[in-house]
Formats: structure tokens, sequence, C-alpha cells
């Protein structure tokens, strides 16, 4: 998991994990939540352009 002032390795069963990214989910719906190949290189090359994005996604779901 990565924030705002750092991240953390969580390890646990397939089904804590799921239910540590479906309440991540519901506290914060404006993340990108799960992995896949397609995430994690926007979020390695193209960090700021991924922040952006999820910072924009944030100020969206505020005005709704």
């Amino acid at each position: 998991m990565h924030a705002y002032g750092g991240s953390a390795e969580l390890a646990g069963s397939q089904k804590n994990v799921d239910e540590m990214l479906q309440e991540a989910a519901r506290r914060a719906p404006w993340a990108i939540v799960g992995f896949s190949a397609e995430i994690q290189q926007a979020f390695l090359k193209k960090n700021r352009d991924f922040c952006t994005a999820v910072e924009e996604r944030r100020q969206k779901l505020g005005q709704a």
C-alpha cells in the first residue's frame, strides 16, 4: 500500500488481503486499489502522472 507519507507491505491470507483492499476502497473511493502489471508500471515509471490522476479522482468525488 502506498499513500501520502509512506508505504507498507501487508502480508496475510488472500481473504484477509482482499478484505483490507475492500476497506481501503471504502475509505478512499478515489484510490487505485488492486494490482496489475499496468498499474505497477504507471506507478513506477510515471509516478507524478499517476499521483496527479489519483488526486483528480479525489477532487471530483469531493465535488459530488
